[in-house]
């Protein structure tokens, strides 16, 4: 009985996290507007001393909201594990995530608004830094990262239209857009000069042509009857 009792109760541990069917449903907006540094790192270290929540130092690689050092320590993170029902998100170490965080001056801490949502691990994160960089680019109310001593300068700061994702180089695609229908359209336009061009040349080797045989037949008929000087 006592073994049955332990498997309910880590059973119903595990199922604790589980959001109830009419949670609010969050996104990469609203965790954007509560967190007030956002970057992509890489797990340097874990330290899961603590039985509630562990720590864990991040190498910041790129930021998209904040300003940080280069390297930061940041707890929230969950002590026992993926799946232990702390609700927690869990790291290991060389793991690149994407992480929330709350805090300044060193001191900071995963920003959670449901459960294992403050950390983005895997193939969906290049797709959320996309997203985060457009919503900063249309929300200038969030700071971004400035240049001062001891703080990553964000690099890859690209400009979005609505709609669209970010195009390379901050270009807009839009721009490109115009600038290849530019090139179509002149090439268009020296293409249709220059069939005119040809079909004026021919029509006036056409007529040439024309006039050159009038000048002919006018010619042989101006020219006397030799046949009757003779004779006479």
């Amino acid at each position: 009985r006592m073994r049955a009792f332990g498997i309910l109760l880590l059973v119903a541990y595990v199922l604790s996290c589980r959001p109830p069917h009419n949670a609010p449903h969050y996104t990469t907006k609203d965790r954007v507007n509560k967190a007030t540094v956002i970057g992509l790192a890489t797990v340097v270290s874990v330290n899961t001393s603590s039985r509630f929540e562990a720590t864990a130092l991040l190498s910041v690689v790129e930021l998209y909201k904040g300003c940080t050092a280069e390297e930061i320590t940041v707890s929230g993170f969950s002590s026992h594990g993926v799946g232990s029902g702390d609700c927690l998100n869990a790291v290991t170490k060389g793991q690149k995530i994407l992480f929330y965080a709350t805090g300044a001056s060193g001191v900071y801490s995963l920003s959670y608004l449901g459960v294992y949502d403050a950390v983005v691990i895997g193939k969906t994160i290049d797709t959320t830094a996309e997203e985060i960089t457009c919503i900063t680019h249309k929300s200038p109310a969030i700071p971004s990262t400035v240049d001062r001593p001891g703080c990553i300068i964000m690099e890859n700061y690209k400009i979005c239209s609505e709609g669209t994702q970010p195009s390379a180089n901050g270009i807009s695609i839009w721009v490109i857009v115009i600038i290849l229908t530019g090139v179509m359209g002149i090439a268009l336009g020296i293409a249709l000069a220059m069939i005119i061009y040809a079909i004026a040349r021919k029509m006036r080797k056409k007529e040439d042509g024309n006039s050159y045989e009038l000048a002919s037949q006018d010619w042989n008929s101006s020219e006397p009857d030799t046949e009757l000087t003779d004779q006479s």
